[in-house]
């Protein structure tokens, strides 16, 4: 009798884990789950969850939503650090574009575009890189290598940087897409996930190991972020063109 209603218990929770989420990503939230936090959703500043004490006392899920909707920053004004179209369509920025909409006006849909990797080169230099200081640099380099040394970074280390992000952001976005400003990203992901193309499809160099593959119809777009195990490359690994 215990273990039937434990089971109840759970299934009831299920279902109402389920209506918030939908609720949620209907007003365009993209929602994230943590077996202590609960669920929220993601902003421009990190993940958000629904503090213990106003989650104890709301008695319906349908308020939670309404909460997320007043506290949380519009899901639609989620600027993104991502190449803006003329990048993805190849031109070379000449000077550092804004986060504004009228620059990501267009989706890129996924298998559609390789993305111009001369073009990401320059876009990573004058404009990602614009405001990174030295250590900033030599961070942002630690943690795609691996590395832990913090003294500036060489010619060549900044080189090879350059080439393994504008690969991974080639590589998102032929697997992927890209979003507009007119979407969110639970929008968008819900739209294209089914189109995505198979692994191993964006260059002789993509090679995946077994169950390490993250761009399936399971993905959770996020734009302007590349999945935990992206930011992992070999110690040393430098992709030449």
């Amino acid at each position: 009798m215990f273990e039937f209603f434990s089971k109840s218990k759970e299934a009831f929770k299920k279902k109402i884990r389920s209506f918030i989420k939908y609720g949620l990503e209907k007003f365009g939230h993209t929602v994230i789950e943590d077996e202590i936090e609960g669920i929220g959703v993601k902003t421009p500043d990190g993940k958000k969850f629904i503090p213990r004490a106003v989650r104890d006392t709301i008695d319906h899920p349908q308020k939670i939503i309404d909460w997320f909707n007043r506290n949380m920053p519009d899901p639609q004004e989620y600027i993104y650090e991502e190449p803006p179209d003329e990048v993805v369509k190849g031109y070379k920025p000449s000077s550092q574009f804004e986060k504004l909409p009228e620059y990501y006006e267009g989706e890129v849909l996924p298998q559609e575009q390789k993305g111009n990797i001369s073009a990401i080169k320059a876009w990573i230099e004058i404009v990602k890189w614009a405001d990174m200081s030295d250590e900033d640099l030599r961070a942002e380099y630690n943690k795609h290598k691996g590395t832990t040394d913090w003294r500036p970074l060489t010619l060549k280390q900044r080189e090879t940087l350059k080439d393994s992000i504008a690969y991974m952001i080639g590589r998102k976005l032929w697997y992927t897409g890209r979003r507009s400003a007119y979407e969110t990203d639970a929008q968008f992901n819900r739209r294209t996930r089914h189109m995505r193309p198979a692994m191993g499809t964006y260059s002789a160099q993509d090679k995946w190991r077994a169950g390490e593959f993250p761009y399936d119809e399971t993905y959770q777009y996020t734009s302007g972020e590349l999945p935990e195990l992206e930011d992992k490359l070999k110690k040393g690994e430098t992709i030449r063109w």
